[in-house]
């Protein structure tokens, strides 16, 4: 039983007093705590499931994804946590993420990556929709989660636009298109072909 250890390293670190009015030590305790989130989560995939701190740390996963003021960096690195867990409820967690308007861009962006790299079948249609943002980067990960995806809607989806999408668009599905070596090595073939 790990709880006493997950316990600790979760509490926050403690910032002293004078640098609270300067604000400079409030960003590096926010990776720091981070940091010892992350290294919690390592632990997730090997937990028992029903580890009474399991909640928590992912709890404090999606909080730190869905949390704008914090570093990308951290926050791609929170999403990786949940993909290594394992666990499937974080397929529902990302298709919340994606679908709610309150989510912030970057959120989204991560959602639809996590999507596709679960392989979450379920989840072509919200996908689909995401290539018609204003948003460059979410249809980037849109095409990205679709190709990585590959199931026949997906790749029926990502062949509709290579043929009337913008070029960017169609740049952003070729990428996609490449993830899957046998229907979209083959699709990438003719259009190159028919180009």
């Amino acid at each position: 039983d790990v709880s006493t250890l997950v316990s600790a390293r979760l509490t926050p670190t403690v910032i002293k007093e004078e640098a609270i009015g300067s604000g400079e030590a409030q960003m590096p305790a926010m990776v720091e705590d981070g940091w010892k989130l992350l290294h919690v989560a390592a632990w997730l995939r090997d937990a028992p499931p029903n580890a009474g701190w399991r909640v928590e740390v992912f709890r404090r996963l999606m909080k730190v994804v869905r949390t704008p003021s914090q570093p990308f960096p951290l926050r791609a690195r929170a999403l990786c946590a949940f993909l290594n867990s394992r666990d499937a409820s974080a397929t529902t967690l990302f298709r919340q993420l994606l679908s709610s308007p309150d989510s912030d861009l970057e959120a989204r962006i991560l959602a639809a990556l996590g999507l596709g790299a679960m392989g979450d079948q379920s989840a072509v249609e919200l996908l689909s929709k995401q290539m018609e943002s204003d948003s460059r980067d979410l249809r980037w990960a849109g095409a990205l989660a679709l190709g990585r995806i590959a199931s026949h809607a997906a790749i029926d989806v990502l062949g509709q636009i290579l043929l009337q999408g913008e070029d960017d668009l169609r740049r952003a599905v070729a990428e996609g298109l490449s993830l899957d070596p046998i229907e979209g090595h083959g699709i990438l073939r003719e259009a190159i072909q028919d180009a």
